[in-house]
């Protein structure tokens, strides 16, 4: 999908579009790629909007706790990222796979949580 893409080589805008045109069309697993699209452009309140919009959907591959993490993690909230990851963590998220890799998880590299977590992932 072309919002996954332009995400990936820092075109927000034409992730942001894409990425919204998906979720409309019902794509749900799209909304936290969106949130985090949003926030990595600087719009924490569309980030935020986004993250509200996701509480409200009745998919639960809205609500994927890794994914969620990286948005959080890119608006400075670390404290709720951690509290997402260690949440993914219990419920075996898939997205825990990308842990060594995704850019979402960048601004949580070097911290000593991210690295036991990293551990507790590895050692599984």
């Amino acid at each position: 999908m072309r919002g996954y893409l332009a995400l990936a080589t820092g075109d927000y805008k034409t992730a942001i579009e894409s990425l919204r045109q998906a979720a409309d069309r019902g794509l749900a697993v799209s909304l936290p790629f969106l949130a985090y699209a949003c926030a990595r452009s600087g719009d924490a309140a569309a980030a935020r909007r986004t993250l509200e919009e996701i509480e409200h959907q009745p998919n639960d591959a809205a609500r994927t706790p890794a994914l969620l993490a990286g948005t959080y993690a890119a608006l400075g909230d670390r404290a709720r990222a951690f509290a997402l990851l260690d949440k993914a963590f219990a419920e075996r998220d898939f997205w825990l796979s990308e842990l060594h890799v995704s850019p979402p998880f960048d601004p949580l590299r070097g911290d000593p949580q991210f690295e036991a977590l990293v551990k507790r992932v590895d050692a599984r």
